[in-house]
Formats: C-alpha cells, structure tokens, sequence
C-alpha cells in the first residue's frame, strides 16, 4: 500500500485498541484471523461501517476456546478501547470515558506500531456479505448482552420433582442414562434473537387442498414473516438477517446461525407467488451474495 494512502487511513480511519490479550490469542476482524504476538494492542485503519470482532483464549497445548465476539459501527476517526481479562478470558465490560478515548486518539502515533492494519485485502468480500445488515438489523437481533458466542450459556432448571419422583428418576437411570442429566436451557440475553416462523404454514380455516397448497408454495409463510419487519424495509431487513445469520455461522461459528440460516434459504427457495409479486425482492436476493 502506498505510504501516503496508508497514512490517510491511518488518520481517518477507526482504530480498535485491545488492551490486556495474552499473546497467542487468536483475534479477527470480519474475515482475517491472526494469533496475537508480544506487542499487539488492537488494529487500526479500520473502514467506517460495521465490523464483526472476535477472539478465542489459545491454551498452552495450543487448544482453542468456543469464539466469541461483537459487532460494531465504526465510525470516522472513532477509537474503541476493549479490555481483556485473563482470568475471564473474556472483554471486561467497563465504561471508557471520553477522556480517556481522547487520550489514546493523541497518542496513535506512540502506539502505531502495537496496531495491526486493517486486512484490506478481503475488504470487498465482507462489504458483498453484509451489504444488508443495517444498525437497525444488528439493534434488533443481536443477543441483549451484545456478545455472540459459538457456544451456548447453559443454565440448570430449578429442580420440580418431587421426592418421590426423584427416587423414580434414579432407578430408571440405572437403564436411562439421560435421566442423570439436568434440564437445561439458555442464559436468557444471550441467544441470537433471530424472526420466529410462523406455528403454521397456511391461514386457519384452510381446506385440505389450501393447506396442501400453502405446503408446497410457502409463499403465505414469508409474507407472515415480512410483516413482522418495518413495512418500508421489509425486504432489505430480512436479507440482512439472511446475511446476518450466515456470517454469525461462518465467521462466528454459531451453529444455531447456520440451521436459522438453512430454514431462510429453504423458504426463499418455495415461494414462488411471492417472489412473482415481489419482483424487485427475487432481484435483490441474487445480490445478497449468501
């Protein structure tokens, strides 16, 4: 890259400070991953728009922890300062106050070269994935604790069984072993808060043929779907939650992104009435490269 429009970048662009990651950590932003070394301290150069930056902890026998990660809006010249703690191996969630954001924007220079630039190279290829994904996309799906994760949070039910159902469960252990496993389900603010499918796939009171119809054309299915985005955007939100899911499940590698991700293709793939109807949509789809 040529010194002066790299200087400008470097200038203009975001930069991600990354304070505290154990060298080794494999760190990435949109789709370029490192592992990092003694000095890094974040990245720099990043284009105005919306990133996704994740991380995993490297252990000493070099075994990688689930992904983690977050999306964020740069901004021009926007710095955003994360911390990491070991113990944790997770980013601690302390406010950074404008001071102290003001302080690192004038000592760039001093920390030019702890930043790793931008990868410009699979620039293009991000901007083509996620060329829908609007703010307004991300506020609405993204998990309430901002953090997407490979692996799910877990947490056990409270305990119903009574004691002598309890002592029931036990003995048929002895041939179930699933009956020694607690009930779990997520960590409520943690999941990807992705559009429900409607119950059903055709309007109550169908016939029998109707509701053989409304099977083989889900046409009544995305349009059930579409009305529960902004009207004046229906069409843009839901592919942006198309690409949405698919980077969550490629970059991120959140397997549930991939079966949300796989249901969404399936529909667009059987609703021929409405992709007639909608013949702008059916246009705009083959640009949502996914």
């Amino acid at each position: 890259m040529d010194p002066e429009v790299a200087k400008k970048l470097f200038l203009e662009g975001g930069t991600l400070v990354f304070l505290d990651v154990p060298p080794g950590t494999e760190f990435g932003i949109d789709m370029q991953c490192w592992n990092t070394g003694e000095k890094f301290q974040g990245v720099k150069m990043i284009p105005p728009g919306f990133h996704f930056i994740y991380y995993s902890a490297v252990s000493k026998e070099g075994q990688t922890a689930p992904r983690t990660g977050f999306f964020h809006t740069f901004h021009k010249k926007e710095v955003l300062v994360k911390r990491y703690d070991r113990a944790m191996e997770d980013l601690v969630d302390e406010a950074v106050s404008d001071e102290e954001k003001a302080e690192f924007r004038r000592r760039l220079m001093e920390l030019d070269s702890k930043l790793g630039p931008y990868p410009y190279d699979v620039y293009r290829d991000w901007v083509s994935l996620t060329n829908y994904i609007s703010s307004r996309v991300i506020e609405e799906l993204r998990p309430l604790n901002h953090k997407i994760s490979s692996a799910s949070e877990l947490i056990v039910d409270p305990p119903t069984a009574t004691g002598t159902e309890s002592t029931r469960r036990k003995i048929r252990a002895v041939e179930d072993y699933e009956g020694l496993l607690p009930n779990m389900h997520t960590k409520p603010g943690t999941e990807i808060r992705f559009t429900g499918f409607p119950d059903q796939n055709h309007p109550v009171g169908c016939s029998a043929a109707e509701i053989s119809k409304h099977n083989m054309d889900l046409s009544y299915t995305l349009e059930e779907m579409m009305k529960r985005y902004r009207y004046a955007e229906a069409e843009d939100d839901f592919l942006g939650e198309l690409q949405m899911s698919f980077v969550c499940f490629v970059v991120g590698q959140v397997y549930d992104s991939f079966e949300h991700w796989k249901r969404l293709i399936h529909l667009l793939c059987s609703c021929d009435d409405a992709l007639v109807a909608r013949h702008t949509f059916e246009r705009e789809i083959g640009r949502a490269h996914v």
